[in-house]
C-alpha cells in the first residue's frame, strides 16, 4: 500500500500548493476515503484568492 498521497494544501490567500504528503493514519473504527473528484463554489475560490475576515490560514 502506498504510504503517501497527493493533496492541495492552503498556506494563505493565493498560496496553495499541490504536494505529496504522508497518508494519515486511520483510527480504530474510522475510515479513510479516496476522493476521485471535488468541486469548489465561487465563494471558496474568492476566499482562496483574497482571504476572508472569518477564515484564518495556517
Amino acid at each position: 500500500m502506498n504510504e503517501t498521497m497527493h493533496a492541495v494544501r492552503v498556506y494563505g490567500p493565493g498560496d496553495y500548493r499541490y504536494e505529496e504528503i504522508p497518508k494519515p493514519e486511520c483510527p480504530d473504527g474510522g475510515l479513510l476515503v479516496r476522493v476521485a473528484a471535488c468541486g469548489l463554489c465561487g465563494s471558496d475560490l474568492r476566499t482562496l484568492r483574497y482571504g476572508h475576515r472569518k477564515v484564518r490560514f495556517p
